[in-house]
């Protein structure tokens, strides 16, 4: 029970971090960084890090703080080693600032093992410190106030908190509606009620059509409930709505390698998104190719496949590790992909 309830709470976390907030760079830093910050979104994020990298080390103390926020952002998008030792860094440099804060609460959950639950439990423990910290540097720092939420909602033995919960519910509510529907929709996931969990995702994307985070929350309850052809439908909407970095296709091509449905369709939104979209990471390229290898696979070109796993190797070195988590989720849920 215990290890239940502190991965669904990690797992959720994740969920909510992975916002615009954390994901739009150039949100949330000044004109100082502006073009590197864009860089780092949109074009060639390694080359991003490596100025960010160069310009932080060259004059530490005088640097614009927000590059700072440049280089945690590119260090954590790249999973390079020590990215949890640089975040907590920067967190220390810019005590005031929200971003920081959040981007160390970031590198913190993305470092947690979740087989091993005493190292989860002592991490997720820092994480609510930086969103707390986060939250105090700014109360309309929503995503940190989200996480807040799902930890107090969470038992009394594993970090829950009745008193501090209706407090972080009745402030987003104030603040924000959108924001306020979202959180709500992700309680119904922690309750596995995901038929109520679309209906407040829904309300979401109403109150704020131009937020693309309530639809990726509904394809993976439309996925639970296993309603593919629901999610298929979301995917697609994506990228008509929101532009640019291809998550619309990226989530498309995943489904099809976990359903092994619309396999064609997933085969063109696979090409387009390696050839267009924009600030991808190796990580990202390397999975998405991965998923077409299993896609190819399924369909007899087995050649074909090879090579794209062979691309997907020289893209990022961990992609083995990732098919092979592949092939025991899709087991548990019934696919018929075995996974090489």
């Amino acid at each position: 029970m215990a290890r239940y309830w502190l991965l669904s709470c990690l797992s959720l976390a994740i969920t909510g971090i992975a916002a615009p907030d954390y994901r739009q760079i150039t949100t949330f830093t000044g004109p100082c960084v502006r073009e590197l910050a864009v860089m780092a979104k949109e074009g060639d994020i390694t080359s991003a890090r490596a100025q960010a990298r160069a310009l932080c080390r060259s004059d530490a103390e005088q640097s614009c703080p927000d590059l700072w926020l440049v280089y945690a952002y590119c260090e954590i998008r790249l999973d390079e080693p020590g990215v949890l030792e640089i975040c907590e860094d920067v967190a220390r440099r810019l005590p005031k600032s929200a971003a920081a804060h959040m981007l160390h609460l970031r590198a913190i959950i993305a470092s947690v093992d979740s087989g091993n639950v005493i190292q989860s439990f002592t991490k997720l423990k820092k994480a609510v410190r930086s969103a707390e910290y986060a939250v105090a540097c700014d109360p309309d720092c929503h995503t940190a106030r989200i996480v807040l939420i799902m930890v107090y909602s969470m038992p009394k033995l594993f970090g829950g908190d009745t008193a501090k919960l209706k407090l972080h519910l009745s402030e987003l509510s104030q603040r924000s509606a959108h924001d306020y529907a979202l959180v709500q929709g992700m309680l119904q996931v922690r309750l596995d009620n995901h038929a109520a969990a679309i209906m407040n995702f829904e309300e979401a994307k109403r109150l704020d059509p131009s937020n693309r985070h309530p639809v990726m929350l509904m394809i993976k309850s439309k996925v639970e409930m296993g309603d593919y052809d629901g999610a298929f439908t979301l995917c697609k909407k994506i990228e008509p709505e929101f532009t640019g970095d291809g998550q619309g296709q990226e989530k498309f091509v995943e489904l099809s390698a976990q359903s092994l449905l619309h396999v064609e369709e997933a085969l063109v939104a696979s090409r387009e998104y390696l050839e267009t979209a924009k600030g991808i990471t190796p990580e990202e390229r390397a999975k998405v190719l991965a998923h077409t290898a299993i896609i190819l696979k399924s369909i007899g070109r087995v050649d074909e496949s090879k090579q794209r796993m062979e691309e997907a190797r020289r893209a990022w070195k961990n992609v083995d590790d990732h098919v092979k988590k592949l092939a025991k989720k899709y087991h548990k849920q019934g696919s018929k992909v075995v996974a090489r």
